[in-house]
């Protein structure tokens, strides 16, 4: 295992190694390992190093000279001109010769453009001489013939060889390519005609290789630019990788025909939705006064959305000022999110949903204006840490992938509003979630949580927070902090008890803790001054605190399938209570007071052992449905008539004989289920109900069941 070169170089800038020992370190690594990129980087750092050491000219020298690897010659050159450009002539001018690589060229010919050397200019012209294509052979010909050759600068000279080898490679790389020379420079330049041109796979390496469409930069006296057509722009991943190639180079060039390329290729855009936001630029201000960056932003978005359409048509997408500011794509495969996609530089939105990403490459945390990123229903198993430089993110949704870890710079998303982690693997969650003080909505349900850390309660923004579905067994005193919190599902966990401070979340308006192993119930529920919905189904309860009763906001409450055997007088004090719903217990009565719930509209207490009701549950008169099934019921109260809101009533499993006559004043009752019950005799009175559809009864037991023959035929 050796030292990696950007290890070396730290430890230098921290002043832990000298410079010599540095050097060394770099030269046993250039000449004793394989791995190119290694080599370079190591190449690479000797150029940012102040240094004059002959040792080291003579190994650059060598590696420029025969070095088998491109890349490591380039940087070897770059470092020579650099460091040793007084020593530069004798492997420059041999290199000049016998070099294939486009960047060593162009770098060696720009160093000796700086040598003042006889045997420079001599080889230079040379060189020049020996130029073969014919309208660059026709163009220095009239040059020559006007002026002596021998009046030119060797500056001249390295630019027609600049301007040779820039061209020689393209008409290499594209064989349809047109231009035209004058003065021994490229005037024109024309790729619009490489559309037909096949793309065969022994292409790939010539087209993976940009630098020397990114080299027209040094074409100085280009008068006019034509870019290549779109069919051949989005023909695959290699021709899109080109075009953003060559508008570099119009970057670089940064001139008047540059800037009149991209605005011809603007021009030319039929695609609607860009076409529209080309066409509203144009209104405000010409393009004409618009920047080459600011124009090449605009074509490079227009190229990158044009070849992510072909692959992925039903892509959404919305453009702004020339820049594409949302993308949304929805069950189509993407397995990984291209680099290219930050090219997109003013993205607000990112829509991945069901894509099957796998990953996620570090250039996503290039999208400094991101505020929405939606990667649900992928297969993502890690997160890269340059998610946390995505600075104005507000929206982060992450359900039903693969996390198993979150990483802890998250908590640097200083912007989130809302963070979805449900549905993952995650076993535990980082303190440093507890720094997003924006926070507004989390959601962590689904996962395998045995805590939760005690940070949480420092989010102060937080108003939801979902952790069902877990395997938590405690709750931190901690959460008592989150003073805006007005949702908290606890549901499916393992908690047998909540702290005291729980109560102290004066904003909560829905609390859900059911199926969990409750046991008890904090002793101050009336601190709960805005909660509106309670749920406590499916735990251990034995009994409810007094204090329920000053819970005055509260307007449903569940606490099925626990043991309760009474319930406290103080539970008819919740004048807003709407919904009740204490089935699946062991209750044998309930309080007198109890019609003093005045809201009540759904009351469930089926599947108790109740034996009779008190009389001032027909106080109730916005009550609409009524269940008492399966219990041990044996009478009604005789008032029960005056329920006159009753929509619809379930008496099933009881031990009724008889139903009070009043019943028939119940004009709205739809629903009516007797099933179980000891009945022989129906008051005459049901008949009066008009609005009953449907009734449920064994009418064989029904001894005046020839009188409701109206009513057997709603029978279900």
């Amino acid at each position: 295992m050796y030292l990696k070169p950007n290890k070396i170089y730290e430890d230098f800038r921290k002043r832990n190694l000298g410079l010599s020992k540095t050097i060394d370190l770099l030269i046993t690594l250039i000449e004793n390992i394989d791995d190119d990129t290694t080599r370079k980087e190591c190449i690479d750092i000797l150029n940012k190093i102040d240094f004059k050491h002959k040792k080291v000219f003579k190994i650059l020298e060598n590696l420029l000279i025969s070095d088998t690897n491109e890349n490591v010659r380039y940087s070897a050159a770059k470092v020579i001109k650099t460091k040793f450009l007084n020593k530069a002539v004798i492997p420059f001018l041999w290199a000049l010769q016998h070099e294939s690589s486009y960047d060593c060229l162009i770098t060696i010919v720009k160093s000796l453009e700086e040598i003042i050397d006889e045997r420079v200019v001599t080889l230079l012209i040379e060189e020049v001489e020996k130029i073969n294509i014919d309208k660059f052979k026709t163009s220095l010909n009239e040059l020559f013939n006007r002026t002596t050759i021998n009046k030119y600068s060797h500056k001249d000279f390295a630019e027609i060889l600049i301007n040779n080898i820039t061209l020689k490679f393209l008409i290499k790389k594209f064989k349809k390519i047109n231009f035209k020379v004058k003065n021994g420079l490229i005037s024109e330049l024309d790729l619009s005609n490489v559309d037909n041109q096949v793309i065969y796979w022994r292409d790939r390496n010539s087209l993976e290789n940009h630098s020397d469409l990114i080299g027209i930069q040094n074409l100085k006296n280009l008068e006019r630019i034509k870019f290549f057509p779109l069919k051949w722009v989005v023909n695959n991943d290699l021709t899109y990788k080109s075009s953003i190639a060559l508008i570099q180079a119009l970057e670089g060039l940064n001139t008047r025909p540059a800037k009149e390329t991209l605005i011809t290729q603007l021009l030319l855009i039929e695609e609607p939705k860009f076409r529209k936001s080309v066409t509203n630029l144009i209104y405000h201000s010409p393009l004409e006064k618009f920047s080459v960056s600011q124009l090449s932003d605009i074509l490079k978005n227009f190229l990158t959305i044009s070849f992510l359409r072909k692959n992925h048509p039903h892509l959404n997408f919305e453009v702004e000022s020339g820049n594409i500011i949302e993308i949304k794509l929805e069950e189509d495969p993407l397995i990984t999110l291209p680099e290219y996609i930050n090219q997109f530089s003013s993205l607000k939105s990112l829509i991945l949903k069901n894509c099957s990403l796998y990953s996620l490459p570090d250039s996503i945390g290039s999208f400094k204006h991101l505020e929405i990123l939606g990667l649900e229903g992928n297969n993502l198993k890690v997160l890269t840490e340059s998610l946390s430089d995505l600075r104005s993110l507000e929206y982060l949704n992450l359900k039903n992938n693969e996390l198993k870890k979150i990483p802890y710079s998250l908590g640097r998303l200083s912007n989130l509003t809302y963070l979805n982690l449900e549905s993952n693997k995650l076993t535990e969650i980082p303190k440093s979630i507890g720094y997003i003080s924006s926070l507004k909505y989390f959601n962590i349900s689904r996962n395998s949580l045995k805590k939760i850390p005690a940070s949480l309660g420092s989010l102060k923004s937080l108003q939801e927070l979902n952790l069902r579905l877990n395997n938590l067994n405690l709750i931190p005193e901690s959460l008592g902090l989150l003073d805006s919190l007005e949702i908290l599902d606890l549901d499916n966990n393992n908690l047998k008890n909540l702290p005291n401070s729980i109560t102290s979340i004066s904003t909560l308006k829905k609390l859900s803790i059911e199926d969990n192993q409750l046991v008890q119930l904090p002793e101050q529920l009336d601190l709960f001054h805005s909660l509106e919905i309670l749920k406590l189904s499916w735990n251990q309860l034995e009994f409810l605190p007094i204090s329920i009763g000053g819970v005055k906001s509260l307007k449903t409450f569940r606490v099925i399938d626990n043991n309760l055997e009474t319930l406290p007088q103080s539970l008819c004090f919740l004048s807003s209570l709407q919904e009740l719903n204490i089935s699946q217990n062991k209750l044998r009565e309930i309080p007198e007071q109890f019609g003093d719930l005045k809201s009540l509209k759904i009351l469930n207490l089926s599947d108790n052992q109740l034996k009779e009701l008190p009389d001032s549950i027909c106080s109730l008169k916005l009550l609409e449905k009524l269940n008492l099934s399966g219990n041990n019921i044996e009478t009604l109260p005789k008032s029960t008539g005056s329920m006159q809101s009753l929509i619809e009533i379930s008496l099933n499993g009881n031990l009724l004989k008889e139903l009070p006559s009043s019943i028939g004043n119940l004009s709205f009752l739809k629903k009516l289920k007797l099933i179980n019950n000891k009945l022989t005799q129906l008051p005459k009175s049901i008949k009066n109900i008009s609005s009953l559809e449907e009734i449920s009864l064994s009418w064989k037991d029904i001894e005046n069941s020839e009188e409701f023959s109206s009513l057997i035929k709603k029978t279900i």
